[in-house]
């Protein structure tokens, strides 16, 4: 077989060439204090790092709805109270209903209970963010 006479200098000068860029990228790394600078040289870490983005988003999320939550719940338990305070009052009324005997007094009663009424759906139909409290699934309507 036949060598060129200057093929031995050639891959001499190719083999330097790869070890000068190695040496550069290894100046680089010393110089930033990264260990990485391409995926492909550490793929374990890489892939930790995109699965601390994954969790840092789904802890966002998660913060997100628990603070929703926290307003839902104080928003609910405030209307609640003011929904037990017309339902007492109602109480009360109804137990002064029974020495009632003339019908004006039914019909002044019954004004009262009818704003009661009123008032108790105006409670029960509270918004909050634009969504109605107390609707269940669909909170539209």
């Amino acid at each position: 077989m036949r060598v060129s006479f200057n093929s031995y200098s050639n891959n001499l000068v190719s083999r330097l060439g790869k070890l000068n860029a190695q040496q550069v990228n290894l100046q680089r790394q010393l110089s930033s204090g990264q260990r990485v600078a391409e995926a492909f040289e550490d793929p374990a870490s890489f892939g930790r790092a995109l699965t601390s983005n994954t969790e840092k988003a789904r802890i966002q999320t998660q913060a997100r709805n628990l603070s929703r939550a926290e307003v839902v719940s104080k928003f609910s338990g405030e209307t609640l109270e003011q929904l037990k305070t017309v339902a007492d009052q109602a109480n009360l009324d109804v137990n002064q209903t029974d020495g009632l005997t003339s019908s004006a007094d039914f019909s002044a009663r019954a004004l009262k209970v009818n704003q009661q009424i009123e008032q108790a759906l105006r409670v029960v139909n509270a918004k909050i963010a634009g969504d109605y409290m107390f609707a269940g699934a669909n909170t539209a309507e």
